[in-house]
């Protein structure tokens, strides 16, 4: 029997579905912008437009319906010489969405889920992170997180 912790799915259902508003114009143009939101609208894309600098990148992580375009000039993101880079990271198919379900499995713990997390790094210790990943016992996966 698989006993869950409330809180710990609460925390993760947050991670997972935060309510972030951005206003860039409050932010000082960003060299690189992640477009991680998906759905039916252009608005996230639009948004990151706005924050990013001219000569910036803007990298796309999801999969907008098929039915969004972009009513943006393609003019107007060629002139402020920015690079859109697409990256198709996981899908929603038959019933099925990757991140979410990778987010149960995690939150049901277990043996699994320990495994996946066990080895914690600091974001400040990147190298070590990276170091631990070739050594001849390396762990299954590193986190990086944002204690010091």
């Amino acid at each position: 029997m698989i006993v869950r912790e409330p809180s710990r799915l609460y925390q993760l259902r947050r991670v997972l579905d935060p309510r972030i508003a951005l206003h860039s114009a409050e932010l000082p143009a960003c060299d690189v912008v992640v477009d991680a939101a998906s759905g039916h609208s252009e608005a996230p894309i639009r948004r990151a437009l706005k924050a990013v600098r001219d000569g910036g990148t803007i990298l796309v992580q999801n999969a907008y319906a098929p039915s969004v375009v972009l009513s943006v000039p393609l003019r107007d993101v060629f002139r402020r010489s920015i690079t859109l880079r697409g990256s198709f990271s996981y899908c929603r198919a038959a019933g099925h969405d990757d991140f979410r379900d990778a987010i149960d499995l995690v939150a049901e713990g277990g043996d699994w889920a320990a495994l996946m997390t066990r080895d914690r790094f600091p974001l400040s210790e990147l190298p070590q992170g990276l170091a631990a990943m070739n050594n001849r016992h390396r762990p299954f996966k590193v986190l990086l997180t944002s204690h010091t």
